[in-house]
């Protein structure tokens, strides 16, 4: 696993499922890669495929 995610879970003392998901998290933003400015539509289902429980979901503040 990435070494930022064993630093951050070391030095927080994360639980399993907190664990889980910064990895979750790491794995997304490997996939995604946001500076890139890649097509959102075509990382969402990427995602999906990996996270099936991931919607598509926009919020407005």
């Amino acid at each position: 696993m990435n070494h930022h995610v064993n630093a951050i879970s070391s030095r927080l003392s994360l639980r399993p499922p907190q664990r889980e998901s910064l990895e979750r998290l790491h794995r997304v933003m490997e996939i995604a890669h946001p500076e890139q400015g890649r097509d959102r539509t075509a990382v969402l289902e990427v995602i999906k495929g990996e996270f099936p429980a991931v919607t598509d979901q926009d919020f407005s503040l």
